[in-house]
């Protein structure tokens, strides 16, 4: 954590964050989660959730990925977020490899995996609001352009009629 939050620190940021993003998590290591364990619903298996450790490994290793970046203080909130939300979506799903042996400890860990889920989209989007609120923007081929608002109809943000 620093405690530059000017512009440019957050511009920074953004595109130290979306570089990580495009150079190391935009290919797919596995099918999907939901794939995965709408399948397993069928089989009803633990062998058929342990294809659950690769997204698993993947979010792990975004999490500690995340943990050795620059962060503005005024980020801090959402960025910790991010990566504790990561974290508990890894540890979700590694405890739901035995849901069908171990329910209890399956659905705790689908319970951790949905937390974490949240916890990473509510530090996306703070991450993206607080860019709008401080006025900063990229450029379409910069990797921090990933991060920029793109306002809608009724926009909450730049409306100043509340």
């Amino acid at each position: 954590i620093t405690s530059d939050n000017s512009v440019a620190a957050l511009h920074e940021y953004g595109n130290s964050f979306g570089k990580l993003i495009l150079d190391k998590y935009t290919k797919p290591t596995s099918r999907k989660e939901e794939d995965i364990l709408a399948d397993a619903m069928k089989q009803k298996t633990d062998a058929s959730l342990q294809e659950l450790q690769l997204p698993a490994i993947t979010y792990k290793n975004f999490a500690n990925d995340l943990k050795v970046m620059k962060v503005p203080s005024i980020l801090a909130q959402s960025h910790m977020l991010i990566v504790n939300g990561y974290q508990g979506m890894s540890m979700g799903l590694l405890s739901m490899l035995h849901l069908f042996t171990q329910p209890v400890q399956g659905n705790g860990g689908y319970a951790a995996y949905t937390k974490g889920y949240a916890d990473v989209t509510e530090g996306y989007a703070g991450v993206v609001v607080l860019f709008a609120k401080q006025g900063v923007n990229f450029d379409q081929e910069e990797t921090g352009a990933m991060f920029q608002y793109k306002p809608v109809q009724n926009d909450t943000i730049t409306n100043t009629h509340s």
